[in-house]
Parts: C-alpha cells; sequence; structure tokens
C-alpha cells in the first residue's frame, strides 16, 4: 500500500504524526509532496535587510530557500524511511497527477476548518482534490488549538 501525503509545510506537528501512525498501522509506504508555488518563491524572496538596506534576494536563493525548508521538514517530522519529493505549480494538479504516476491508494491531506466563506473567498487544496482524485482521499483534521 501506498499513501502520498501532499504537504504545505505548515502542518502542525501533530498531523504529521497522525499521517505517520497511519501509515505504520496500514504498513503503507509514504510520500510526502510539497508543491513549490510561485507565491512560496515570493515569500522567501522578500526583501531582505541589509545594513540599513532593503535588498531583493535572488529568486534562485528563494527557491533553494525553499528546498532546504523541505528538506528540514522531512527529517524534523518523519523519523522512519519515506519518500519525499517536491514538484512546482498548481498544488491540486500536482498532487493529483503524483498520485496517478505513483499509483498510491490513498492521498492524506491536512485539513484546517474554514467557513463556506473562507472557501469560497480563498478556495481550497483539499476541496479541489477532493473533487478530482479517482483515489481513497484522506482528511488529517488540524485540531483547533492548533490552527
Amino acid at each position: 500500500m501506498k499513501l502520498l501525503f501532499g504537504v504545505d509545510m505548515t502542518e502542525t506537528r501533530s498531523v504529521t504524526q497522525q499521517v505517520v501512525e497511519l501509515a505504520e498501522r496500514l504498513q503503507a509506504e509514504l510520500l510526502v509532496l510539497h508543491v513549490m508555488t510561485a507565491a512560496d518563491i515570493a515569500e522567501r524572496a522578500a526583501l531582505v535587510p541589509m545594513i540599513g538596506f532593503n535588498m531583493p534576494k535572488n529568486p534562485k536563493d528563494a527557491e533553494r530557500d525553499e528546498l532546504l525548508a523541505f528538506e528540514r521538514f522531512v527529517l524534523e517530522r518523519f523519523p522512519r524511511r519515506i519518500k519525499a519529493g517536491i514538484r512546482h505549480g498548481d498544488p491540486a494538479t500536482n498532487i493529483i497527477k503524483e498520485a496517478e504516476i505513483q499509483d498510491v491508494d490513498m492521498i492524506v491531506l491536512g485539513h484546517q476548518h474554514h467557513s463556506a466563506l473562507e472557501r469560497l473567498i480563498i478556495g481550497s487544496v483539499a476541496h479541489e482534490v477532493a473533487e478530482k482524485a479517482h483515489r481513497m482521499l484522506v482528511f488529517v483534521p488540524v485540531p483547533e488549538e492548533e490552527e
């Protein structure tokens, strides 16, 4: 059995721990996927203060920083051996595509509680994956006190 856990690296430790425990109970191979968006790069490339001036960070440095952050996230959160990957683009599209390529049995996503209005305004990767994926989908809720 294979599980694909799509992450944006905002997942709490309790969410990642629940996913690890689920994979262990199912004796499943765990694949962790982070999809790097243009917004992720822009956020990391925000102006960096240097000796009283704000200097823009090189986009390549910002991309490298995102890769290093993902590597650190994986090493800190997943004690057992896993497969990890990173893609560029739309998160929902890439999660669904990777699930097909890797022929996973289940997609796992952390899910924060959003009102209907928030979902309408900002959309939701989880909602889009739920509508379009042809795989079993499991949501691991983020406890409200951790949101």
